[in-house]
């Protein structure tokens, strides 16, 4: 789970995390990440991801390689 605290926002932390989840992800030849969000999901389009499905208020978000 990525999650940044809300005092600390704002600051490119969150963008930072996801990087790093990434690029671990295609270093180890992982093709597609998942992740969900309640309230991000406009940052992670941002940031590449796609909407997968959403369930609710939850949207399952997918970044492919």
């Amino acid at each position: 789970m990525v999650y940044t605290v809300p005092e600390f926002r704002q600051q490119g932390i969150g963008a930072k995390l996801c990087r790093s989840i990434e690029v671990t992800a295609k270093d180890r030849g992982i093709k597609e990440i998942y992740l969900f969000s309640d309230t991000a999901v406009s940052l992670y389009n941002r940031f590449g991801w796609t909407e997968a499905v959403t369930c609710g208020h939850r949207t399952v978000m997918k970044k492919e390689f």
